[in-house]
C-alpha cells in the first residue's frame, strides 16, 4: 500500500482548492491519500503543525509521498529535517519558499523557524516544484531557488496565480496525472 500525503498552506484547509480532487482521483486499494489538516491554518504555529505532522505521518518510506503547497513545502521540508528523512517514494511541490514574504508579512517568524531543511533526500519516484509566474505571494524565483537548492525539476505556469480555487484552482490535473505517474514507477 502507497500512502499520498498532502498538506495545505496559510488560511487553507484539506477542502480548499485542489486538495480534495487528489483524493478522489488517486485514493484506492493500492494508494491510500490523507489530507492534513493543519491547525489554525490563519495562525499557523511551528509546534502545532510539526506536531500535526508528528501525530498523521508514522513512518515514511519509498512507498510514502507528499503533495504540499506553500506554507505546507517549507513545513514538510523542515518535518524531514527533524526526524533526518533521507529517502522517500516521491514528492510535488507548489508555490513552494523558505523566505520571508513580502506580501505576507505575518509568517516572518513561521518562516525564521523552519529554515532547516534536509541536505539530500533520495527519492525513489522523484520530485518536482510547480510555480506560477504570476503569483501574488510567492516570487516566482523564490520557488525557483528552492527547486534548485532541493535539484528538483519545477515547471513554470503562465497565469496560475497561487494554485488557489480564486485563481481557478478547484482541480489540478497536471499534478494529479504526475503524481499518478510517480505512483505508478
Amino acid at each position: 500500500m502507497q500512502h499520498v500525503y498532502v498538506l495545505h498552506g496559510y488560511s487553507a484547509s484539506p477542502e480548499d482548492h485542489w486538495f480534495q480532487d487528489i483524493k478522489n482521483q488517486l485514493n484506492d486499494d493500492q494508494t491510500q491519500v490523507t489530507l492534513i489538516h493543519f491547525p489554525d491554518s490563519a495562525y499557523p504555529d511551528v509546534k502545532a503543525w510539526q506536531g500535526t505532522l508528528d501525530h498523521h505521518v508514522p513512518k515514511i518510506d519509498d512507498t510514502t509521498f507528499f503533495v504540499a503547497h506553500s506554507l505546507g513545502v517549507i513545513s514538510l521540508l523542515h518535518f524531514f529535517h527533524r526526524h533526518q528523512i533521507q529517502y522517500l517514494g516521491g514528492m510535488l511541490l507548489v508555490s513552494g519558499f523558505r523566505e520571508a514574504l513580502p506580501a505576507l508579512p505575518e509568517l516572518d517568524d513561521y518562516v525564521a523557524q523552519s529554515q532547516q531543511i534536509p541536505q539530500t533526500l533520495q527519492l525513489r519516484a522523484g520530485a518536482y516544484m510547480y510555480l506560477s509566474d504570476h503569483d501574488a505571494y510567492v516570487p516566482p524565483e523564490w520557488s525557483i531557488r528552492l527547486a534548485l537548492e532541493l535539484n528538483i525539476p519545477y515547471e513554470q505556469i503562465a497565469h496560475a496565480g497561487h494554485f488557489l480555487a480564486e485563481d481557478g484552482y478547484t482541480t489540478f490535473p497536471a499534478l494529479v496525472k504526475r503524481l499518478h505517474h510517480m505512483l505508478r514507477a
